[in-house]
């Protein structure tokens, strides 16, 4: 650069800084990308260039003359308009058509440095960085990068930190992929637009952003740690190989397909949650992979992709999921840097508050909870004193004593109501898996990959030592208590409705419009009972007798011994709500509104109908039968069949009936949960 000429933009800059329209730290920023940029300048009209910049910088831009503005122009107007606005960070293209650096070195404390194509040098404030740069962090040392007014990243002592790619495309959309080896760094993103896309990789992690504040942590061991101030983060578990070997075709494959399987099992971790990444998890991951790879080699010389696709895409299905913790269960220790962080981004002292209480635990309100969560499924464990809803989205809260116990993510959504037997939740997801958690602690046992989803009522079907269920893809599985699949038999039809057992005998409703019944010891059918098709709603097997429901509004019982029908009764619309048998009655419920309560030997004892669909069991306890409806609530007298009292909700149900002692629980769509008392 001409001296003149430099001397010319120092003079703005100086006048910009004493007027107080940029600081001290973006005018030495300004200056390091004077110093560093080498370019050609073509001839041009010094005195017109620089009376242009001065308007431009004052806000007063002068008629510009029909001429290509070069790249010196360029660089000068967009320091200028940059400076003016008040930016922290400036584009601008090396020479030698290099990387494009846009992040700027802001506050920088102890031994740091960065590294660039194999070179170390001292970081300092003001040093632009870009693709292919990698911060370094000593004992007792901090750096703090930005870019723009869009990201702040604070890197704390022991830290490696690189910058994969950083910058807007073409489009204008974001591109981030930043990576941390070890130590801390906390990031405050503002909102990303459609379009944009963010990640933060760790050595066993990536975590997908969409606007947030949150830091992480990597430890000499790789475990990795999340905390989130605000907003949402998406944390998947992330396999490396060994980065001293060259992967062959099948390898690359498997990790594929690896990193397919992984990206299924995402969790989100929400404000004042952390999550937690096990790098022996991982490891374990990664050499299962290896072997299985290695073994399908040795067995056929050469597997195909698709054996090895199978292989590992059930393996990374069954593996566990990043882990959810509460800031009860897990204090945060980043949440106070993080807020100065992010008042930092936004350009104020404080962001939006969190709810957050002395020593870092959050403050949790249990009727503000009530009122936002939009649950899909509730659960109630007395024994425990466990509260618990489950999303659409795959998330379960759980609740104890007005405070959350734990909190799981599927990371997949929930399509069928959730089992809980014995201290065991059973959850069916839409990726096709099977979880086993702990009611007590919320930790995942285990999960296992079937083929074919569980949708509407094929809830898994318990017994004494283990569970069956039965797949939209028509497989019936046996699972032990401990996860382990005992046998499977394929069904000739799928079936949406739970199994029910019987001593050994083992009813499944199909979509062929039959009840197959299973011996499970010999393990084929022995039964087909014409029973019409069966959507959602459950059978029942009692004394010897099976009462069931169908889709074509029948209530029927058939003797399983003489295999006969010895009663059928008709209601308006189709039956999707499992039946209810208290004593000796049932009670059933219909799409088209019907209530009716009906002795085991088919007598019709009475009817009501709600004028309105009525998709969700009810529930019977002592002389009041609770129904509700897509927007009201009814308490029947079981003896009458008149409604004693009713709720009307301003926005449609969503859950079914949970009881808890005295109260009642059922959640709505955009109303939250309700609690009534009896």
């Amino acid at each position: 650069m001409e001296p003149h000429i430099k001397e010319e933009i120092n003079a703005i800059v100086e006048s910009l800084r004493s007027e107080g329209r940029c600081s001290e730290g973006q005018s030495r920023s300004l200056a390091v990308v004077f110093d560093r940029a080498r370019f050609d300048c073509p001839p041009l009209d010094i005195r017109q260039g620089i009376a242009h910049v001065r308007a431009g910088a004052a806000g007063r831009w002068p008629a510009a003359p029909a001429f290509a503005m070069t790249r010196a122009k360029a660089l000068l107007a967009a320091a200028a308009l940059v400076m003016a606005a008040g930016a922290a960070a400036l584009i601008f293209r090396a020479g030698d058509g290099g990387a494009v650096y846009e992040a700027i070195a802001g506050p920088v404390h102890g031994d740091v440095r960065f590294e660039r194509k194999g070179r170390l040098s001292p970081l300092g404030e003001g040093t632009a960085l870009g693709a292919g740069d990698t911060v370094l962090t000593g004992a007792l040392s901090f750096a703090e990068l930005r870019y723009r007014d869009e990201l702040i990243v604070h890197i704390k002592r022991n830290s490696r930190f690189r910058i994969d790619e950083l910058h807007r495309d073409g489009g204008g959309e974001l591109r981030a992929g930043l990576e941390l080896s070890s130590g801390t760094a906390l990031f405050s993103f503002r909102k990303l637009g459609r379009g944009d896309v963010a990640e933060v990789r760790t050595p066993t992690s990536v975590a997908g952003v969409r606007g947030t504040s949150f830091g992480v942590s990597v430890s000499t061991r790789r475990d990795v740690r999340y905390e989130v101030l605000e907003g949402r983060i998406n944390v998947r578990g992330r396999v490396l190989l060994d980065p001293t070997e060259t992967p062959d075709e099948e390898t690359r494959l498997a990790l594929d397909e690896m990193e397919h399987g992984l990206a299924e099992r995402a969790v989100a971790v929400e404000a004042n949650e952390v999550c937690e990444v096990r790098a022996s998890e991982v490891r374990a991951l990664a050499d299962k992979m290896e072997r299985i790879v290695a073994d399908l080699r040795l067995k056929s010389g050469q597997p195909d992709g698709r054996r090895i696709a199978d292989a590992i895409g059930t393996m990374a299905a069954e593996a566990p999921p990043p882990r959810i913790y509460t800031s009860a269960e897990s204090p945060p220790t980043l949440m106070t840097e993080l807020r100065r962080l992010s008042g930092d981004l936004r350009g104020r002292e404080e962001p939006e508050r969190a709810d957050v209480k002395q020593g870092g635990a959050g403050i949790f309100d249990r009727n503000e909870w009530m009122e936002r969560t939009r649950a899909s499924h509730i659960l109630v464990d007395d024994s425990r004193g466990l509260f618990m809803a489950v999303g659409m989205d795959g998330r379960v809260d759980a609740l104890r004593r007005g405070a959350v116990a734990w909190r799981f993510r599927c990371g997949s959504p929930i399509l069928t109501r959730p089992v809980l037997d014995g201290g065991i939740i059973y959850l069916a997801t839409a990726d096709e898996r099977i979880i086993a958690l702990s009611s007590d602690n919320g930790k995942e046992l285990w999960t296992r990959k079937v083929d074919g989803v569980l949708h509407f009522g094929a809830r898994p079907a318990v017994d004494g030592n283990g569970l069956y269920l039965a797949t939209a893809k028509g497989v019936l599985y046996r699972f032990n208590r401990q996860g382990r699949e005992e046998w499977s038999l394929s069904l000739p039809a799928a079936s949406y409705s739970t199994p029910v057992v019987e001593g050994r005998l083992l009813f499944v409703p199909l979509q062929d419009g039959r009840i197959h019944v299973i011996d499970t010891v010999l393990r084929i059918a022995v039964m087909r009972i014409d029973s019409g098709r069966i959507v959602g709603s459950s059978v029942i097997a009692r004394n010897g007798r099976l009462y069931y429901a169908n889709f074509e509004g029948v209530v029927a019982c058939h003797n399983v011994e003489r295999d006969e029908t010895e009663w059928s009764h008709r209601v308006r619309g189709a039956i999707t709500a499992d039946p209810v048998v208290e004593g000796e009655y049932m009670y059933v419920v219909s799409s088209g509104g019907d209530v009716v309560k009906l002795s085991l030997g088919g007598h019709k004892l009475w009817s009501a109908n709600l004028g309105g669909p009525v998709n969700r069991s009810p529930i019977v306890e002592g002389r009041d039968l609770y129904v509700l409806s897509r927007r009201v609530f009814y308490v029947f007298d079981t003896d009458r069949g008149t409604v004693q009292w009713s709720i009307v909700t301003p926005t449609e149900s969503a859950t079914n009936i949970a009881i808890s002692g005295r109260t009642l629980y059922f959640g709505t769509e955009g109303n939250g949960i309700y609690q009534i008392r009896k």
